[in-house]
């Protein structure tokens, strides 16, 4: 346990357990605090806290800054712009986007791969898979839904199941009937094509 004050890191630190002080941190494994305008990890177990910018290839922990960076996250991204392939956790930001997503997207604006859990937002939500909830002011959109949409626009592709509730409910691949439906639409797939029960 220690602390790590420097102006710059000019080549990467192998390790260090406790607290990381500079204007640029550069940590290959860091157990503990980076804080900095800018801070870089492989791996942190711990809390990166920047005015700038955070990046960390794995993070158990927390992120908070203006612009924070993971490639693989179990935790928590607080920030104006949160971006992650892989999160077991929580974003909150201006905006957030997750490759791969296990929690909870809170922002204005709120995109997701697979999403498994609830995005709540202000201006739009997307995900391409969804197995959970999706709520917001103006525009939500699932490609494939397993859930539920709430919104004034809700849009999901044809292979769709789960409740829309909102002014203008839309699926698309669908006969012209089941298209748009306003206020509750249930979307089931119990109608297959020969074409489909062939395959």
């Amino acid at each position: 346990m220690g602390i790590s004050l420097r102006l710059l890191s000019k080549e990467k630190k192998e390790k260090t357990n406790g607290l990381e002080l500079a204007i640029i941190n550069y940590t290959k494994e860091l157990k503990g605090v980076q804080a900095g305008v800018v801070n870089d990890a492989d791996d942190l177990k711990g809390v990166q806290i920047s005015a700038i910018f955070n990046k960390a290839h794995e993070l158990k922990g927390v992120q908070v800054c203006l612009g924070n960076s993971a490639g693989d996250l179990k935790g928590l991204q607080v920030g104006g712009g949160n971006i992650t392939d892989y999160l077991k956790g929580v974003q909150v930001g201006l905006g957030n986007a997750a490759g791969d997503l296990k929690g909870v997207q809170v922002g204005l604006g709120n995109t997701a791969g697979y999403l498994k859990g609830v995005q709540i937002g202000v201006v739009g939500n997307g995900a391409y898979k969804l197995r959970g909830t999706q709520i917001v002011g103006m525009l939500n959109y699932a490609e494939k839904l397993r859930g539920v949409q709430i919104s004034l626009i809700n849009i999901c592709g044809k292979d769709s199941e789960g409740v829309q509730g909102g002014v203008i409910n839309w699926r698309s691949g669908v006969p012209w009937y089941a298209t748009l439906i306003p206020i509750i639409a249930i979307r089931t797939n119990k109608k297959k094509s020969i074409e489909d029960k062939v395959k």
